[in-house]
């Protein structure tokens, strides 16, 4: 009974797929109402059947496309993992490292992304390397302040804990700052995912032959609009699944926070 009685208290907790379904179809009646009533030009907005027939019009090479994005994505993604929850990880565990990294990260971190692929394009070229590097810098920034400030939260009281069963610094960071941080840079995790499907985007306008972002691009100049927005919608219908898979990652190996909640709340 505690358990069912938290879930009304936050909205994610109780929403019902009825309620999700009714959300799409007002979004799509809306789309139809405008594209065809001429309220917006149909050129500018075609209706979604339309959208849908570009599909056919672009061909097996769109499945192509999408994974050569998906794989940029994945890829940048899980290299600014390693390198953002290392660096992160050591700030923490070491002073004199957090001295040295702290203003590096703080300087790098408000720069746009964005603004180094010209940079990256002169050194790597129109290579996929340049591209990866892209999105591992621009995730690894903010994967590096969401392990640091998760680390740095963890309750005073846990860490006494630890320090009263004598755990070494090493075993107190693997046994109990990590997993009690853990949960926390969920939010941070997700945010890094969106931003990586961006900068992939950005990157794949520069030289890419593959890619959502290219077939964007060719859109964009032919003023195919069908196209562009099925792009869109296939990076939406991607961003979504692999935030859901992130999201049931940390269900899983947080499980033991979300019992904690649901018996507070």
């Amino acid at each position: 009974m505690r358990r069912s009685r938290s879930t009304c208290v936050l909205g994610s907790a109780g929403a019902a797929p009825i309620f999700r379904f009714a959300g799409i179809m007002a979004f799509l009646v809306t789309w139809v109402v405008l594209s065809t009533s001429g309220i917006v030009n149909s050129l500018l907005l075609p209706p979604p059947w339309r959208v849908l027939g570009s599909v056919q019009d672009i061909g097996p090479v769109l499945l192509l496309h999408t994974l050569a994005t998906l794989t940029r994505v994945l890829a940048g993604y899980a290299g600014g993992l390693v390198f953002g929850a290392g660096i992160g990880v050591l700030m923490q565990y070491n002073r004199h490292a957090f001295a040295v990294l702290d203003g590096i990260v703080e300087t790098g971190r408000p720069i746009p992304t964005v603004a180094l692929i010209p940079f990256f394009t002169l050194v790597f070229g129109f290579s996929e390397l340049g591209r990866f590097w892209v999105v591992t810098l621009g995730t690894a920034l903010l994967i590096t302040v969401t392990v640091v400030e998760a680390i740095e939260r963890v309750p005073t009281a846990i860490i006494r804990w630890g320090l009263v069963l004598g755990l070494p610094r090493t075993q107190l960071f693997q046994r109990i700052l990590l997993p009690a941080a853990w949960p926390h840079m969920r939010t941070g995790f997700r945010l890094a995912l969106a931003l990586s499907f961006t900068l992939v985007i950005v990157a794949e306008f520069m030289g890419a032959t593959y890619g959502l972002g290219h077939l964007i691009s060719v859109a964009k100049v032919t003023l195919t609009t069908p196209t562009l927005l099925l792009c869109i919608a296939i990076l939406g219908l991607l961003g979504w699944m692999t935030d859901r898979g992130l999201r049931a990652l940390f269900n899983h190996t947080a499980r033991w926070e979300t019992t904690v909640r649901d018996t507070v709340l």
